[in-house]
């Protein structure tokens, strides 16, 4: 019996404020555990509510982004449940009035093949159900030895969740979703991405019908997804055990599971909660927020150029193939500094072809971003335009680019008036080709004797002696004559 997988996710994304959502405390993770809390982060009596107006900001523009309907009264709530994470008792969060809705993301997914590459992409469009504000609980240490441990610095920080429909039909569709709607977030510099440290975090509903029913089966919620890998790995657990066990003829259970990724399988946490287990209320401290039309029309024309049609520009513009493009827009720094290299006037293939290679592995050893290379954009132009003109040669143009990283400085100070620039005087190219010729008669007779092919190996002794300096067609030319006319 074949089987159809239903999948939602469900992402959860720190803004990148200086301070938490309700209260002046830094957002900051701290030095240390609990060392950015206050009365309000601790739920003491009497500490209310206040809502971070930069908070609000980012979470219409991740919405405007979106395509989401914005929601001119947005209101929030309070949503209960007893958990050591949880100070208050409960969450301030958005329920019957969220900050918008019916959004969309447009992704170029891929399918699979047996090997698990990807073998075909297409273009597939998800529903944004809802976007909503809310604060975030504390961190749950636990410890094998000293149970669990809560740090509150975490507390209260300022997070927009955002809620997919039930369009994804792959583990793999659901990764490309989460790693489009990442893209995003760090292209409007909302969310720094950062899925190690948990400013952005996913969890996954998932269901299995029969195929061509139109009902959906149990849902089960998979958390505890840290990684782009950790959502696939789990997915296509449960896809797998799912199958079995209504293969069996058994039934799905509604229930939250956690994925281990030691034991590569999901776990059993506690059965699923409803809208109405939470015991959500209006929260009485915060007064539904009037958003003001000019506001919103101002933050529209803001945003930033998105992923997706700054990708078809590159195609368009500069002639790169998709994979370039995705490549080169992988994040927005990236596809700054590129257009900064070009924008000097060298060539797109060329520019890309070196900060996918030099560029990739020294900022990949150093542990950099491209926003923290070292390297001006204008100073790379500069090397690449000497490179294409043959002023130094490939292997010089990575030694130059190497002291470059290393100093910051442009490649001129390494190259005009040093002894990596290119040789190109006809007189000193002579001079060591005949040195050459002096030191290899036997194979100079034997060239004028008709093995022609040897020249190429009298140009590579030149290319020796000067330690690929001399410029190639200077060295072909003057190596010829100096063969052609030698005694």
């Amino acid at each position: 019996m074949e089987f159809e997988t239903v999948i939602g996710i469900e992402v959860h994304a720190q803004l990148l404020t200086r301070s938490k959502i309700f209260c002046s405390s830094s957002a900051d993770q701290g030095d240390g555990p609990n060392t950015r809390t206050d009365p309000y982060t601790l739920g003491l009596p009497g500490a209310l509510p206040a809502l971070n107006r930069s908070a609000l900001r980012m979470g219409i523009q991740t919405a405007l982004a979106l395509g989401c309907r914005i929601n001119r009264t947005p209101a929030f709530a309070r949503k209960h449940y007893f958990y050591p994470d949880l100070p208050k008792g409960f969450q301030i969060s958005q329920h019957s009035s969220p900050l918008a809705w019916e959004g969309s993301l447009q992704v170029l997914s891929g399918s699979r093949d047996e090997q698990g590459n990807i073998a075909r992409r297409r273009s597939r469009t998800f529903r944004i159900e809802r976007l909503q504000l809310e604060e975030d609980a504390a961190k749950s240490l636990h410890r094998s030895r000293d149970g669990t441990l809560i740090d509150l610095n975490r507390a209260g920080a300022p997070l927009i969740e955002i809620v997919f429909g039930p369009d994804l039909r792959s583990p793999q569709e659901a990764v490309d979703c989460f790693a489009e709607l990442r893209r995003l977030l760090t292209y409007l510099e909302v969310c720094d991405g950062n899925l190690e440290r948990g400013s952005l975090r996913c969890d996954a509903n998932i269901s299995l019908r029969r195929a061509g029913d139109r009902e959906l089966g149990a849902r089960v919620e998979l958390k505890n997804l840290n990684s782009f890998k950790s959502l696939r790995d789990s997915l296509e657990f449960e896809v797998a055990r799912q199958t079995l066990r209504l293969q069996r003829g058994g039934e799905v259970e509604r229930e939250t599971r956690l994925w281990d990724a030691r034991t590569s399988s999901t776990v059993a946490l506690r059965r699923k909660e409803e809208a109405s287990d939470y015991r959500y209320l209006p929260e009485p401290d915060l007064p539904p927020i009037r958003l003001d039309p000019q506001w919103l029309e101002q933050l529209a024309s803001a945003l930033p150029e998105l992923p997706q049609p700054r990708r078809r520009r590159f195609q368009r513009e500069y002639g790169l193939s998709l994979e370039e493009a995705e490549r080169m827009t992988a994040s927005r720094g990236q596809a700054d500094y590129f257009e900064r290299v070009v924008a000097q006037g060298v060539d797109a293939a060329l520019t890309f072809k070196w900060l996918t290679g030099e560029m990739a592995r020294a900022l990949k050893s150093d542990g950099r971003s491209i926003e923290s290379c070292p390297i001006a954009p204008e100073h790379l132009a500069a090397l690449i335009d000497l490179a294409s003109r043959g002023e130094v040669s490939g292997t010089t143009a990575k030694e130059v680019f190497d002291k470059m990283y290393r100093s910051g400085r442009g490649p001129d100070d390494f190259v005009v008036g040093t002894e990596l620039g290119r040789i190109a005087d006809p007189k000193e190219l002579s001079r060591i080709a005949e040195q050459a010729i002096a030191e290899f008669p036997a194979e100079a007779e034997a060239y004028r004797r008709g093995k022609l092919a040897l020249k190429a190996f009298f140009v590579g002794q030149i290319m020796r002696r000067t330690k690929g300096r001399a410029d190639p067609r200077t060295a072909n030319r003057v190596m010829e004559e100096m063969l052609e006319s030698h005694p």
